[in-house]
């Protein structure tokens, strides 16, 4: 049961636009020497040094066979090497190759578009998981029917004798959770730039300003001792009315100076007034202790406690060793 398969002879295909003269062999051994590479063969599985590149996709597995190339002193490069993707626009690569693992463009943008929706990296991972099952499953089905018909055609035919369909574990594993991790990170990556002027562009009539903390705490390295180390403790982020993000800082610590230092507030400051917004509140989660400072740079801004912190402001006042029978009533209201 073959899955589908990505053809892939950059020298080819993309001729036009990138090879046009060709492409000289990147070995250092050629010194100043230009050695031009010529196709000699494919990644076909023909023997073990050959073996496709299986890499995810939305529905199973795909086979990656690339053309190899070799130069006059016998240097052997794929069609999939580094230095020849990077010759080629990134839109016209259908996949992404990483050193254990790959996955095709159109997973990326599955990945990319149920995380928008609010999905967690653990649920994608199930839900590709389950895609990949059933389309397993649906290949079953087919592969039994074609057999059922064959038979009818061929009474004399020994059903046990015929070739058994193979087990779902050819097409494992299915994407895992770093897999869909870094389907996200490639899509970031490849659109940054785009996501930054989406976010230069966000107007408010409201902001609110916060400072959460699970963000940072998954931003860090694993350490030799296998203990997780952060780099920063909080985030510093400011949305418009509509949840929007107008702004954000990783920082080290909630105090205001971690972000007036690097002129975080003042740009947002400079960006609103260029786009004439009426903002006219700021809503934080410390007021009192702020104010002063925000107002520097926002002077005609009123600097209001949000909701959160307020109700949280008041539930804290309600006795926790006489608590009336309404109190959990009340707290949870």
């Amino acid at each position: 049961m073959l899955p589908i398969v990505i053809i892939w002879d950059p020298f080819q295909q993309q001729q036009q636009h990138c090879f046009k003269n060709g492409f000289t062999c990147p070995h250092y051994e050629h010194g100043n020497l230009s050695r031009i590479l010529a196709r000699c063969k494919w990644k076909d599985g023909k023997s073990d040094r050959d073996m496709p590149r299986q890499i995810y996709c939305v529905n199973g597995p795909v086979l990656l066979v690339s053309r190899v190339y070799r130069c006059t002193q016998g240097h052997e490069i794929a069609g999939h090497d580094p230095r020849l993707l990077e010759r080629i626009l990134s839109g016209d690569i259908k996949f992404h190759l990483g050193h254990k693992l790959g996955f095709t463009a159109e997973l990326c943008s599955l990945v990319f578009a149920l995380a928008s929706g609010g999905q967690t990296f653990h649920e994608i991972e199930l839900f590709l998981a389950q895609r990949y099952l059933d389309n397993f499953a649906e290949r079953q089905c087919r592969y039994s029917r074609h057999v059922t018909k064959y038979l009818e055609k061929n009474t004399s035919l020994d059903k046990d004798k015929l070739p058994k369909f193979p087990s779902f574990d050819v097409w494992r594993p299915t994407p895992s959770t770093d897999t869909v991790h870094q389907c996200f990170l490639y899509i970031f990556k490849e659109n940054e730039q785009f996501f930054r002027q989406s976010i230069s562009e966000k107007t408010a009539k409201w902001m609110s300003a916060n400072h959460p903390f699970k963000v940072a705490s998954n931003i860090g390295c694993m350490l030799p001792d296998g203990s997780w180390s952060t780099q920063f403790d909080s985030l510093y982020i400011v949305l418009n009315e509509t949840g929007q993000v107008l702004t954000y800082k990783l920082t080290k610590g909630t105090a205001l100076s971690k972000v007036e230092d690097i002129h975080v507030l003042k740009n947002l400051k400079s960006r609103l007034d260029q786009q004439k917004a009426s903002c006219e509140t700021i809503f934080v989660d410390d007021c009192c202790k702020v104010r002063s400072k925000l107002q520097q740079i926002f002077p005609n801004m009123s600097i209001k406690l949000d909701l959160f912190h307020a109700i949280q402001r008041v539930i804290s006042k309600v006795p926790k060793d006489r608590r009336h029978y309404l109190s959990s009533s009340f707290i949870d209201d």
